[in-house]
């Protein structure tokens, strides 16, 4: 998750605030329509994501998103769902295909993307386009690499999102960087409470 790509905005890098007003009007919007699929999973983070239109504006970079288990032993998934048909043209979600699969560390809020190095290769012979229709929705591993077109249309792309935990597995989550991560378990609160911007900055 970054809100440093040009024209990118996520409210989970917004004040704590305005994150926790965002999470709890979509979570209950969210919930009773996952729960037939994910059963007692839980929400513990759900967000507005939105692309700024303009072509100017850059693809969204490869990214993982943070370890939010020990993934050693358990899995977290996301679901991001667009509010509007998205393609190439509006800032479709791209997929690197089963790259969730592979062996690698768990990733601290604000690590570099470990991939960087090769990030044209995967681009040009790996990415795969996600198009959906307005309310469909896209679930994924934490560790899949994924990004996003820039939105050349003239309209805001909006979506939202959620982070799915199971239902006893306690939230994991790494602070530092490289060498210098630092995980640990936390309650479910830190992620709407704590300065998850300041974090992801190294402060």
């Amino acid at each position: 998750m970054t809100g440093a790509a040009s024209g990118f905005f996520t409210s989970v890098l917004q004040p704590p605030d305005l994150r926790r007003r965002a999470h709890e009007a979509i979570r209950a919007v969210l919930a009773p329509a996952l729960a037939p699929l994910f059963g007692e999973a839980r929400i513990v983070l759900a967000s507005v994501v939105a692309r700024s239109p303009g072509s100017d504006r850059q693809d969204l970079p490869l990214h993982q998103d943070w370890s939010f288990v020990d993934e050693a032993r358990a899995r977290s998934i996301s679901v991001w769902v667009p509010l509007q048909d998205v393609s190439s043209g509006n800032g479709c979600m791209q997929v690197v295909p089963r790259s969730h699969l592979h062996d690698q560390p768990l990733r601290a809020i604000g690590s570099g993307f470990r991939y960087a190095g090769i990030e044209d290769v995967l681009r040009r012979d790996h990415l795969v386009d996600v198009p959906l229709a307005a309310g469909d929705a896209l679930v994924f591993d934490h560790r899949l690499i994924h990004g996003s077109h820039a939105n050349a249309s003239p309209d805001i792309r909006m979506a939202v999102g959620a982070v799915l935990l199971p239902r006893d597995e306690p939230l994991h989550l790494g602070i530092g960087r490289g060498q210098d991560a630092v995980f640990a378990d936390r309650t479910d609160a830190f992620l709407l409470e704590a300065d998850l911007a300041a974090i992801a900055r190294g402060r």
